[in-house]
């Protein structure tokens, strides 16, 4: 009975052990799909945020980093862009060349700013040089002459140097030959445009000018509102020229008083020391003429004259003085604050000139 009972109940327990089996072997091989999917997707948007959050930081920083560097690369350029400009405009200067020395048939050039006291160099020239010229070696204005020309001539009246209110370098228009030594003379710019007020107003010479001359206010309020209005009307000639004709001419018949200096002597307002000092022999400064001419004639003569040579006794040359007859002059005449900022107005390149020819000179007289 035993056995038969087990037998009875033989299929139900092979179901049953079947039925484990295939429960063990499907939970062992069972993958969970859906959760496992929720949770990669959990992961992978956590992972995700975390890469946005560091790419927007990134980014951020990218941004923050870039415009800094970039603000400070806009500064370095700036500051290797204003010395390139510095370096290509010393590159641009004219190789200095060994020059010859001064004489009849090379003499050296003076280019004479009106009302900086260049006749009076003129005649101190001709009292060293012991030469009855009087103004022989002054071409005056004689703007259509080539400089072989003025050497002929100057051969002729024994000129060692040739001087003329021409503006710089006019002969460059010309083929041929070119002064090799040149010379020049400055003023501090107020004193210059005192000057050449005082000149229109006082001096004998210019009586038809005197009764349109206004007020020293007047005059230079005048052309500090030419300035304002057309700002670069000195740097444009067709320009320059129309303003100084209604101005000086046809209104007050006198000199224009914006950067006298610096246009006559075509001088660019970011000039450098190096340029005047390859451009020039010697920059003369007014208020020490002596010393100035004296520089001038050792550069002609090579040598020290004894009138100009301190380390001697001897009496130095006096200083020869063209006033026109003017009672007032540019370096004793009082202004007020208020003229004194218009002149500033007029004069800011040649402000600068004079600053950087200061240097020059007393490197050169002190050397």
């Amino acid at each position: 009975m035993r056995h038969f009972g087990h037998i009875k109940h033989a299929p139900v327990l092979i179901m049953l052990v079947v039925l484990i089996v295939n429960v063990k072997n499907n939970y062992t091989n069972f993958t969970p799909y859906n959760v496992s999917e929720q949770e990669q997707r959990t992961s992978h948007l956590s992972v995700s945020r975390n890469k946005q959050e560091v790419t927007q930081q990134n980014l951020s920083n990218s941004v923050h980093s870039k415009k800094s560097t970039t603000k400070n690369n806009l500064s370095t350029s700036e500051d290797e862009t204003e010395k390139d400009l510095k370096s290509e405009r010393e590159d641009e200067l004219e190789p200095e060349i060994e020059k010859r020395p001064v004489s009849y048939s090379h003499p050296a050039y003076y280019s004479h700013i009106p009302k900086t006291g260049g006749f009076g160099a003129l005649l101190t020239f001709n009292k060293i040089f012991k030469r009855k010229l009087a103004y022989k070696c002054a071409r005056g204005n004689n703007r259509a002459i080539a400089w072989k020309d003025w050497i002929e001539k100057g051969e002729a009246d024994k000129c060692y140097i040739i001087m003329s209110e021409d503006r710089l370098k006019l002969w460059e228009e010309y083929d041929g030959p070119k002064p090799e030594h040149v010379y020049t003379m400055v003023r501090p710019p107020r004193e210059h445009i005192l000057s050449q007020y005082i000149h229109c107003t006082e001096t004998k010479g210019h009586r038809a000018g005197v009764k349109m001359m206004p007020s020293l206010d007047k005059w230079l309020e005048d052309w500090v509102g030419v300035m304002k209005k057309i700002p670069n009307f000195v740097n444009d000639e067709g320009q320059y020229k129309k303003t100084t004709v209604e101005m000086m001419k046809k209104k007050y018949n006198c000199f224009e008083p914006v950067e006298r200096m610096s246009i006559h002597l075509r001088i660019n307002p970011n000039v450098t020391k190096k340029e005047l000092s390859q451009r020039f022999d010697v920059i003369g400064l007014l208020p020490f003429f002596t010393t100035s001419t004296c520089l001038m004639v050792i550069d002609v003569l090579k040598s020290v004259p004894a009138s100009c040579d301190c380390s001697t006794e001897t009496k130095r040359h006096k200083i020869v003085v063209q006033d026109h007859g003017v009672e007032n002059h540019g370096d004793t005449m009082k202004i007020s604050k208020e003229q004194g900022m218009l002149m500033n107005q007029l004069v800011p390149t040649d402000t600068k000139l004079y600053k950087l020819s200061e240097e020059l000179f007393h490197e050169e007289s002190e050397g």
